[in-house]
């Protein structure tokens, strides 16, 4: 899958970027893999990272917005909606990029409509109101992506999102202290008098955060 990969991003066919994108996609090759038969595995042999550089060479925005909308596949959708953010668009396609995300926002498969909301983040373009739905979901990598793409929308709505995580005493602490350091970068000053308050918290984590927060 490697060679075959590397080949396609040779010759540069476009027709292959959704089976390029499945690839990219594939859950079941874990590309955390350190070694292979004792030696180091070479992270840039793996099918996942060359399926991925593959698409790179062959793709623009005009082919990841099509493969967005791609009817069959999902894990084609939600790879081409990472694409699009990874692969920095233009000026004059960046607001169809955002329009097109927006838009995946609404799409039936979970991973391709929370890729569409983490691109929307990085493009700089992610509302609170969008963001809010995946933080209610039973997944915790879901929730906690989404708690870090909200900490970085510079608006009143997202530091009184993420305040109000910070607060809860029936969140999970890994959550209210990830709430606690984003605070702390955004130094908005609302947040001073919940620190404050939280330096008398039971758990010793949560005031040594809100201490450097």
């Amino acid at each position: 899958r490697t060679d075959a990969s590397i080949a396609l991003g040779e010759l540069g066919d476009p027709d292959v970027i959704p089976d390029l994108l499945r690839v990219v996609g594939d859950q079941e090759e874990s590309i955390w893999q350190v070694t292979f038969q004792g030696e180091p595995h070479n992270i840039q042999e793996h099918p996942r990272v060359a399926a991925y550089e593959a698409v790179k060479k062959i793709a623009n925005h005009e082919h990841l917005l099509k493969a967005l909308v791609h009817r069959k596949y999902p894990e084609v959708r939600a790879q081409a909606a990472w694409l699009l953010s990874d692969m920095v668009p233009r000026d004059d396609i960046r607001e169809r990029v955002v329009v097109a995300l927006r838009k995946a926002l609404n799409d039936p498969e979970v991973p391709v409509k929370f890729q569409a909301m983490l691109s929307l983040g990085t493009l700089g373009s992610l509302k609170v109101d969008e963001a809010r739905p995946f933080f209610k979901l039973n997944d915790n990598y879901v929730r906690f992506q989404t708690l870090g793409a909200v900490g970085k929308i510079p608006s009143d709505d997202a530091s009184n999102f993420v305040l109000s995580i910070i607060k809860d005493d029936n969140e999970a602490d890994v959550f209210r202290i990830q709430g606690i350091r984003l605070m702390g970068e955004r130094e908005d000053r609302q947040a001073v008098p919940t620190l404050i308050d939280l330096l008398m918290d039971n758990n010793p984590n949560i005031r040594e955060h809100s201490a450097i927060a």
